[in-house]
């Protein structure tokens, strides 16, 4: 009763109770005025069915029930009084009606119960539909001729507006132009039906923040009978960065940021192909820097990192407006130059050189490389694989001739570049199979007129190539790596045949072998070295290491440590070739070498040019002055020789006085030299030199 009284109290269901009293107040007074109808039957249905029907399904069985029966006593109340009373007849058919009544009220009320609780249950769904849509971590969209007519808040906070300001708008207008397209032809086959479903990815345009990349999934649906269509959005920014970073990182070097190998064989060789289809021009340049393995062990890899950083930088600006520069490994670089004449490539190319080899400043050091370039252009027919061989070999040419300049691929490197490729894999097997052999160039001192020492020398006879001159095969054996492990084993063959003399009676003398600079850079030399001797059962008086300009001028400091290491054993120094390097007079007073060898270049000119005559008397003169002893290369006449005799020389070498031979003629010529005087026709004593 409580709650029936409860529902009076609102106002909305006063006013319903209000209209129902009126509405039930007709059967009766209409009943009370027609006295004729004796058994209720013109407001029978009007009366019971009706009114009590509509309740019931507005309120359920209680309100129905409570409301038949206020009526029917309503009924029996006006029924009683008319002047005829109620009969026994009516009060039966009064109270049968009342009871259908009830029944009827019951079954609707049941049904309407029923009914509700669906309702219920239904919007209690929709609910949850609802707040689930709309609180999602994802997007959800729904698009009706071509325009939205639901985003979620997600979507909105996306693309920076309101829900209210987003919906009747075409989401294309929210889509990076790149990609309407795309997404644009998988909403017309969603709605001619030709797919079901579709995934794809887009980015949106810059509004109140960054754009973003979302993964769009859509599919057909309908509303209000018409064709829909209902998608998801869901933000894949972070995973299309990481999967961005990841092929940045792939693709392009991580020293200098710039493009790698990989990008060479799959976007170059796409911009290759699609190049030389159209019949256009492209060009290979294959930069390599010289030396550069020098700078690193000399200052360290930290700076080496830096300077290379700084040289790739020099090289990206100069080519960047008209090509593409490509970091292959180590200290190498390949640049693509489309659609390019010979003369611009030439220029660019000069433009690299003389850009990387302008001075560098790191840590107040001021450091200058320089770089080599093989150029090659494209043929028809020629792969990019091919093109970059052909530049990889112009640019041996190019290191062949000293470096710091550029060389232009032809068929004679083709042919030679086929000669180099043979040498290297015949090298690679010359020592494992004894093809190499040491041979022995005797010194003489021209004080004494007596051997002072060899210089044990390589030579490489192949069973295939035949003699192959060492210009040939030194400069490969080192660009390979090739020259550490030969250089040792002509270090043990030459100490161990200098033992071998010793131990035949033949007066002592030191053994010159060449030094590499790969050898010389190593960090267990100096150890390699004295365990050599002592194998070899020979004192460290009677080697002598040879090593160039380049060596000891390159990182002064720790050749000087290296060096003294040597000399405190008791091995001494010559620095060979002089005049072809850097020539630094001012460094001999630090190096603490013993023997300075003058190049044969400067000898074949002594008697015929004042100026090479100058530098050797300049040369000896400062040696002398600084203790130094000084050996001439290269001696071939009479004339040379008496031309050193007059400007003190110490030693000389070359073949006037002896070719180099093997070890077993070296014991004939020793032999056969008795005390080891060449003839006094052409030598004088230490005194009448003096």
């Amino acid at each position: 009763m409580i709650k029936y009284l409860r529902w009076i109290d609102n106002k909305d269901a006063l006013k319903m109770w209000i209209l129902l009293v009126i509405i039930y107040s007709f059967p009766p007074l209409f009943n009370y005025l027609d006295i004729e109808d004796e058994y209720f039957q013109n407001v029978l249905w009007f009366f019971y069915l009706i009114p009590t029907l509509l309740i019931s399904y507005k309120k359920g069985a209680g309100f129905g029930g409570l409301v038949t029966g206020a009526s029917s006593l309503l009924f029996l109340l006006i029924e009683s009084l008319q002047p005829l009373g109620v009969s026994k007849h009516e009060v039966i058919i009064f109270f049968e009606i009342t009871l259908i009544n009830l029944i009827v009220t019951i079954l609707v009320g049941i049904l309407v119960k029923r009914n509700q609780v669906k309702r219920r249950l239904l919007k209690e769904s929709e609910e949850r539909y609802k707040g689930l849509v709309e609180n999602s971590l994802i997007g959800v969209f729904m698009i009706q001729d071509q325009k939205l007519v639901y985003v979620n808040p997600w979507i909105a906070a996306i693309f920076g507006l309101t829900q209210e300001e987003l919906l009747g708008k075409n989401i294309m207008n929210y889509v990076k132009e790149d990609d309407r397209t795309s997404l644009l032809t998988h909403f017309q086959k969603l709605m001619a039906e030709k797919e079901h479903f579709f995934q794809d990815e887009i980015q949106t345009i810059e509004h109140a923040e960054s754009a973003r990349y979302l993964e769009i999934q859509a599919t057909l649906t309908s509303i209000n009978g018409s064709s829909a269509i209902i998608g998801i959005a869901i933000d894949v920014t972070d995973k299309k960065k990481a999967k961005d970073e990841l092929v940045y990182l792939a693709y392009h070097d991580s020293l200098t940021g710039i493009p790698n190998k990989h990008y060479l064989m799959n976007e170059v060789t796409k911009q290759f192909n699609q190049m030389t289809s159209l019949g256009k021009p492209v060009y290979i340049l294959y930069l390599n820097l010289d030396r550069f393995k020098l700078i690193n062990d000399s200052f360290g890899h930290q700076m080496g990192d830096q300077l290379f950083r700084l040289v790739a930088k020099r090289i990206v600006d100069i080519i960047e407006p008209i090509g593409k520069t490509v970091r292959t490994g180590g200290d190498d670089f390949i640049i693509m130059l489309p659609d390019s004449k010979e003369d611009q490539v030439l220029e660019y190319t000069r433009s690299l050189l003389k850009g990387i080899s302008e001075p560098y400043f790191l840590k107040s050091q001021e450091i200058q490389i320089t770089a080599s370039i093989g150029i090659a252009s494209f043929k028809q027919g020629d792969s990019l694989e091919e093109l970059v061989q052909k530049a990889s070999s112009a640019l041996h040419f190019a290191k062949d001739f000293g470096g710091n300049q550029y060389q232009l691929f032809s068929s004679s490197i083709g042919q030679q570049t086929n000669r180099r490729l043979q040498l290297e894999q015949r090298l690679r097997k010359a020592l494992e199979q004894n093809h190499l052999e040491v041979v022995y160039q005797p010194k003489l001192d021209l004080y004494t007129n007596r051997i002072s020492g060899v210089e044990a020398l390589i030579r490489w006879n192949d069973p295939i190539l035949g003699v192959v001159s060492p210009d040939e095969f030194i400069p490969i054996a080192e660009e390979t790596g090739m020259i550490i492990p030969i250089g040792k084993w002509a270090l043990e063959k030459s100490c161990q045949q200098n033992g071998e003399w010793n131990k035949s009676g033949y007066p002592p003398i030191h053994i010159c072998v060449n030094i590499s600079s790969q050898q010389f850079l190593q960090d267990d030399f100096v150890k390699m070295v004295h365990q050599v001797l002592q194998d070899a059962d020979l004192a460290p008086e009677h080697l002598n290491l040879e090593i160039t300009e380049r060596i000891a001028l390159y990182n002064i400091d720790d050749t000087i440590e290296k060096l003294l290491q040597l000399k405190q054993m008791g091995v001494s120094i010559s620095l060979d070739d002089f005049g072809t390097g850097y020539s630094s007079l001012s460094y001999l007073k630090r190096l603490p070498i013993d023997y300075l060898k003058i190049d044969r270049s400067f000898i074949n000119g002594i008697y015929e040019d004042k100026q090479d005559f100058a530098i050797i008397d300049s040369i000896i003169s400062l040696s002398h002055s600084l203790g130094i002893n000084v050996v001439a290369e290269g001696v071939e006449d009479e004339l040379q020789l008496k031309t050193l005799r007059q400007l003190h020389c110490d030693e000389i070498q070359g073949y006037y006085y002896a070719k180099p031979m093997t070890a077993e003629k070296v014991n004939h010529f020793f032999d056969e030299a008795g005390e080891y005087l060449l003839d006094r026709r052409t030598l004088v004593t230490k005194g009448e030199m003096k």
